[in-house]
């Protein structure tokens, strides 16, 4: 498969000519993260692969605070939740992407600038299926001796 590189090769374009198609999209499930999600939308809008390449999808999980009309300005989708859970949520968005990669976040996070040209990087290989983040070892003591291999391997 290959993932197509920024900068590299012929430009894909969108069916009916709207510009270059997404290279991956990244959902964010939400529930009233009116306090988050605006750092966690322009974390997404200042990465190093051009913001065009990159397809912001919000989950919401039916907020009660501002939290949809904070990511309306800021995401290319905002959809209502209709699978149960937070797993639901991303599925929800796995549903509607139009990037061949998938990548999920929190609201709460604010992923660093290379967070997706690296998640890129990953898929160079034909054979890799998943690719995981960056985890500091600080966030190891909440984790099983399962979910520590995970990330050890």
């Amino acid at each position: 498969m290959g993932v197509p590189q920024h900068g590299q090769g012929d430009t894909v374009w969108e069916e009916g000519g709207r510009g270059p198609a997404p290279l991956i999209s990244v959902v964010v499930p939400t529930y009233n993260e009116e306090r988050n999600i605006e750092r966690c939308l322009e974390s997404l809008h200042g990465q190093t692969i051009p913001r065009e390449r990159i397809e912001i999808i919000v989950v919401d999980g039916d907020s009660l605070d501002r939290t949809r009309e904070i990511a309306e300005r800021l995401a290319d989708k905002v959809i209502t939740q209709t699978s149960m859970g937070v797993g639901g949520a991303r599925n929800d968005g796995f549903n509607i992407a139009e990037a061949p990669i998938v990548a999920t976040t929190d609201a709460d996070c604010q992923p660093y600038p290379g967070w997706l040209e690296a998640a890129l990087k990953g898929f160079e290989e034909d054979e890799v299926v998943a690719v995981t983040g960056f985890l500091d070892p600080g966030d190891w003591g909440d984790m099983t001796w399962a979910e520590r291999l995970t990330y050890q391997a």
